[in-house]
């Protein structure tokens, strides 16, 4: 198959970013063409893409923040590369090129999916359901063809807020390549905690900075990876609570598979998440995970074996898992053995891949269908306008 990605990129690799560079390669390998189409960036996600010798069209009105102008003219840009692509499908991810991906693709008789990698309905802040993107999605929902949800939780939201019809609603799980696995620390005199995430309002480093300063008689150490807009303000934070000198931040980091392996607990701290890929990652790597209870996060955890779930914003809650993740290297290493092993069993990337193609396929051929029934009914209509008043 030809197959468009459609993605309003940021400029910076996420858990988007990095899913559709996945879902593209491996397409790729099995030998179906991908273009990706993503709006101007200066960042590394385009640069990574150009590097694996994927195919990239720019689309320059194309934006995340809405923008009423900007928006039709990226509607006219996408409408114009569709027209000389002219693909066997859209794959659009995230809301803004989910609208805009199913709308060229109904106009332009195109079946498309969606995966939204987290419903535009939900805040990412406070979890409210917003009732103007409501609407917006549920008009999208009718003029795309299926939807990818990544998580059961994500499916749930889907359907009962009826965003699309239900049978059209799958769950596909985020999958990552394996990794040769390497050797974990043991028994490590301070142990290194490891957060993986933007500095922005979806994220709460902030209770974990809590949690940890509730734990200052035990030995450890924090590490933050990311930049965003809140760095700043929890930079503040750390100092304030007086743990600043035991909290690194790193900044953007290319090399986090070598700071998983040299870690020993890694921790999500958050508002929502559809299903984030960092926990997926540091299970691939062999570590405990904590995880906040929001949204799809807590089906990547069995709690108790591979990690732990504490409700969001528990700063009380989260220090004492940490606690006992701290006090017990045993319990860390085998917390983080069965955590890899659940990563093996359900959370690779062939059966993502395959499972998305499947849901492909399915659309491609559901969309053949309806349009070879819509032209019997127009032959059927017009061999009936042509007979006489007593019958053909």
């Amino acid at each position: 198959m030809k197959i468009v990605q459609l993605i309003a990129v940021s400029n910076y690799i996420g858990g988007d970013q990095a899913h559709v560079i996945e879902l593209v390669s491996g397409l790729i390998a099995r030998g179906h063409h991908c273009i990706v189409l993503l709006g101007p960036s200066d960042g590394t996600f385009q640069e990574r893409l150009t590097q694996l010798g994927i195919e990239v069209k720019v689309l320059p009105s194309l934006y995340k923040p809405i923008h009423l102008l900007r928006d039709a003219r990226a509607f006219c840009e996408l409408i114009f590369v569709l027209r000389r692509i002219r693909p066997d499908l859209i794959a659009a991810h995230t809301s803004k090129a989910g609208f805009l991906g199913r709308s060229a693709g109904r106009l332009l008789g195109i079946p498309s999916v969606f995966t939204p990698h987290g419903w535009s309905i939900v805040d990412r802040a406070s979890g409210r359901i917003s009732r103007g993107y409501r609407i917006l999605e549920r008009i999208a929902g009718r003029l795309g063809s299926r939807v990818i949800a990544v998580s059961k939780n994500e499916q749930v939201i889907g359907r009962a807020n009826r965003l699309a019809p239900s049978e059209n609603i799958f769950v596909v799980y985020n999958g990552i390549a394996d990794i040769v696995e390497q050797p974990r620390p043991t028994g490590a005199d301070c142990p290194i905690i490891l957060m993986i995430a933007r500095f922005q309002k979806q994220k709460d480093q902030a209770t974990l900075l809590r949690a940890l300063a509730r734990l200052k008689d035990h030995s450890w150490q924090l590490q933050f990876v990311g930049g965003g807009p809140l760095l700043q303000e929890v930079r503040g934070l750390a100092a304030s609570l007086g743990i600043v000198d035991r909290v690194a931040f790193l900044g953007e980091r290319t090399d986090t598979q070598t700071l998983l392996a040299n870690a020993d607990i890694f921790v999500l701290s958050s508002h929502w998440e559809a299903f984030p890929i960092s926990t997926v990652e540091a299970m691939r790597a062999g570590l405990p995970v904590i995880v906040s209870d929001v949204g799809g996060a807590s089906e990547a955890v069995i709690e108790g074996s591979t990690g732990f779930v504490v409700p969001k914003m528990r700063d009380d809650l989260m220090a004492q898992s940490l606690a006992t993740m701290l006090s017990d290297a045993a319990l860390r290493e085998r917390l983080g053995r069965n955590g890899r092993a659940l990563f093996l069993n359900r959370f690779t990337l062939d059966p993502m891949i395959d499972a998305t193609l499947g849901v492909y396929r399915a659309t491609c051929a559901d969309w053949k269908e309806e349009l070879v029934h819509s032209s019997a009914g127009i032959c059927s209509l017009t061999v009936s306008n042509t007979g006489t008043e007593e019958g053909d």
